[in-house]
């Protein structure tokens, strides 16, 4: 999307620093893997919480949609979304 490209290195920062913030609250919330794929981000975490805890910042920070999908492994996956 236009708005990932016009902000992607912001997005990118917000994302690391609130996996910084999470390591204060659970030190095993880190990020495994952050790639590039179908014109937007997919952020690969140690844990649910952290992938929240992301999706949330960046609904308050940047508006959008965010929804939170589990599975019965206690996996989730959380899409952000912004219209252009």
């Amino acid at each position: 999307s236009s708005f990932l490209t016009a902000h992607k290195d912001e997005i990118l920062h917000l994302i690391r620093n609130e996996a910084e913030r999470a390591k204060e609250n659970n030190p095993l919330g880190r990020i495994v893997e952050i790639s590039e794929f179908n014109n937007g981000i997919v952020v690969t975490t140690t844990n649910e919480k952290l992938a929240q805890r992301i999706g949330r910042t960046l609904k308050s920070t940047y508006q959008g949609h965010t929804t939170y999908q589990w599975s019965e492994s206690k996996f989730l996956s959380v899409e952000w979304q912004r219209p252009d």
